[in-house]
């Protein structure tokens, strides 16, 4: 998973909007989205100011581990699926790897 796609899965599971985090760290909600898309990179010192915005650790927003908070969001993420989508998605995955 990219940075971005981490920016946005924290950003939206804390119920923060684009426009809310860009005022945490001085940006505007257009830039925001941008890091989100990929489409821009955030330098180590902007992913630091929106991690504190978050209020989550730097390695939380790169998912470079397993951490408590996204154990949490993935457990949330799963509540939407039915039996058999949840069947579904885990044999897509088995037969991936």
């Amino acid at each position: 998973m990219n940075i971005g796609k981490n920016i946005r899965r924290i950003r939206q599971y804390k119920k923060f909007t684009l426009q809310e985090l860009a005022e945490g760290v001085g940006e505007t909600g257009h830039t925001i989205g941008r890091y989100e898309r990929g489409e821009r990179t955030p330098s180590i010192t902007k992913l630091k100011e929106i991690s504190s915005a978050l209020g989550v650790n730097l390695t939380e927003l790169l998912g470079e581990e397993d951490t408590a908070l996204n154990s949490e969001i993935k457990v949330k993420q799963l509540e939407y699926y039915t039996i058999d989508e949840l069947l579904a998605e885990i044999k897509r995955r088995i037969e991936h790897k």
